[in-house]
């Protein structure tokens, strides 16, 4: 029995062992640890800090497909971008070249607390989450505004610690770049022209995981840009509650866009078309009396526009640029180069105060694989009513009088014939009556009339349902809901005959 105890032992500690990264860091240049450094995977809640040693040992966590962070106040960041689980990593941090003297020489054309309310617009959001969000160290941040440019920057030696109480994270912001450029001398939100926000991001958990919070982060999962990412990647398999527009007109991905699996957990999507826009090209001549004559323009230019993307159940709006024509998409909606497409509109909105830990992406990814179910689609009162109408479609006088002929029709005819025009059934007999089980030609034109006469008086109804099974293939996923949709529908039909 001891053995049995000492072998099971033995394997956990291996299996422990195999899912941790343990290491030292040091000063490049004395050799020296450095204790206190951050130890982090990106964009998670997994963190530890090291010893007076500079030894730390971190989890590896599960499925991690994020780089390993290594952080100390004065020194380079250290980055492993495919970490995995080993013992006695060595990190030697590089000291970090002062970056104070070009960031102070131009002009004070702003006060410091005119660039705070500026970078807490950029940084923080315009959302909901971001007004209730609170940056607790802003005397550690260093803003300049660059006159030849245009360009607010911000530069920090420490992480910026955010307090994000609708979201129940303390949030710290490793920023590597922070830049937003101006189309002139301002800081005015409405007429900036780019913002670029590089860092890594480490995430602490408040521990007050209330009722509200579960549900704002939920809500922010469920409005962001990666939530649409993934859908646009991974098509019918979640609920997908975003419609995607080009030039006012909703269109269909596949039309502009070619989706390929990289590698495992990895997609590429390339722009296939770009949305485009007819402009008119005015000139003076079309001016009457000063007046503009719309009806006198004769010639249009096609200009470049950029894609919308209309939430279904908030209606907020978000504009994409693509600036590169093929980008990589992980398969949590993240984008692997994040200046390869920028966004306007609601997207742009969400900011630091709007991110969720990838471990809440993977929770969500789990729970969206188990999501659909029966009672899921059972819950949707829109459903229900569409089930009613398909059940009294199929138990209507209408349908049950064109599906006796359209039987009979097919069996007198002895083959799939499915074409609805007249006389090219006319011409169809000609040459294939003796196939058939007419009598003669007049017996067959004669029930050709009466199906499609009957089929008129369902024509209607039967569009109107494949409209909405479209719907709601499109909404649940063709598969779950055809499995659901036939199944319900097939065993009512069967009851109602059995009664009969």
């Amino acid at each position: 029995m001891k053995y049995l105890y000492l072998f099971l032992f033995l394997l956990t500690m291996v299996t422990v062992n195999a899912q941790t990264i343990s290491g030292i860091v040091t000063d490049k240049s004395t050799g020296h640890p450095i204790e206190d450094a951050s130890v982090f995977f990106d964009n998670s809640t997994t963190a530890v800090y090291t010893k007076s040693d500079g030894s730390f040992t971190i989890r590896l966590p599960q499925n991690n497909k994020n780089s390993l962070i290594v952080s100390a106040f004065g020194y380079e960041y250290y980055v492993m971008r495919e970490p995995v689980a080993q013992t006695q990593l060595k990190v030697a941090l590089q000291l970090e070249e002062n970056r104070m003297e070009e960031l102070v020489v131009h002009k004070k054309v702003f006060s410091r607390e005119q660039l705070l309310k500026a970078f807490r617009y950029f940084f923080l959001g315009n959302t909901n989450n971001a007004k209730n969000a609170k940056i607790q160290n802003e005397k550690d941040l260093i803003l300049v505004f660059d006159t030849d440019a245009n360009t607010l920057i911000a530069y920090a030696d420490k992480p910026v610690k955010v307090l994000n109480t609708n979201l129940g994270y303390t949030v710290l912001f490793h920023m590597e770049r922070f830049s937003v450029r101006f189309r002139e001398r301002t800081l005015d939100p409405k007429k900036y022209e780019n913002s670029l926000i590089l860092g890594y991001t480490q995430y602490e958990d408040t521990g007050n995981q209330n009722e509200q919070i579960l549900k704002n982060r939920l809500q922010t999962y469920e409005n962001s840009s990666g939530w649409f990412l993934k859908n646009l990647i991974l098509p019918n398999k979640h609920q997908n509650p975003f419609y995607l527009m080009a030039n006012g007109v909703q269109i269909k991905s596949e039309d502009y866009f070619k989706i390929e699996k990289k590698e495992e957990g990895v997609y590429t999507l390339c722009v296939l078309k770009k949305a485009r826009s007819r402009k008119p090209v005015v000139t003076q001549k079309n001016f009457i009396n000063g007046t503009f004559d719309p009806s006198s323009v004769k010639e249009y230019t096609m200009e470049e526009v950029p894609f919308v993307v209309m939430n279904k159940k908030t209606e907020k709006q978000s504009l994409l640029y693509f600036t590169d024509e093929c980008l990589q998409i992980n398969a949590f909606g993240i984008l692997e180069k994040p200046d390869a497409l920028y966004f306007g509109g609601y997207f742009s909105d969400m900011k630091i105060a709007d991110m969720l830990p990838e471990e809440y992406n993977n929770k969500r990814e789990e729970t969206d694989e188990e999501k659909f179910t029966e009672q899921v689609l059972l819950a949707d009162e829109q459903y229900q009513a569409f089930e009613d109408k398909v059940l009294a479609y199929y138990s209507s006088e209408e349908y049950a009088a064109y599906s006796k002929c359209e039987r009979l029709f097919q069996q007198k005819v002895q083959t799939a014939y499915t074409d609805r025009d007249t006389e090219a059934f006319a011409k169809w007999l000609e040459t294939n009556l003796e196939k058939t089980t007419f009598v003669n030609k007049q017996e067959a034109m004669t029930l050709f009339g009466e199906r499609e006469m009957l089929y008129k008086k369902i024509a209607d109804g039967k569009a109107a349902i494949e409209k909405a099974e479209n719907f709601f293939a499109e909404q649940y996923g063709a598969e779950n809901f055809k499995e659901v949709y036939y199944k319900r529908v097939m065993s009512k039909m069967m009851q109602r005959l059995s009664k009969e």
